[in-house]
């Protein structure tokens, strides 16, 4: 049961084919975590996205990827950042 778990996390992590078992665990832990912070950013999106609109206002959305690398873990971590301009 434990092989077929480890191998199932193989394949949903990202690059976790070539990871040992605490490797692994290690960069599942931390693509939950980035998988979480996405879902809430994009629900912070959609909200804002949502919001009552001033029709004297105009709103600019800018959305930017990057990456950064973390010694902690083998690949870099993409984090999305998002700036609402009202003008």
């Amino acid at each position: 049961m434990v092989r077929r778990r480890t191998r199932a996390l193989r394949d949903i992590v990202p690059g976790g084919r070539g990871m040992d078992e605490c490797t692994l665990l290690g960069e599942t832990l931390d693509y939950a975590v980035s998988l979480k912070a996405q879902v809430d950013t994009m629900q912070l999106l959609l909200r804002a996205l949502q919001a009552p609109k001033n029709p004297n206002s105009k709103r600019i959305y800018a959305v930017s990827w990057y990456c950064s690398a973390d010694a902690a873990v083998s690949r870099g971590t993409y984090r999305m950042v998002i700036q609402i301009f009202h003008g």
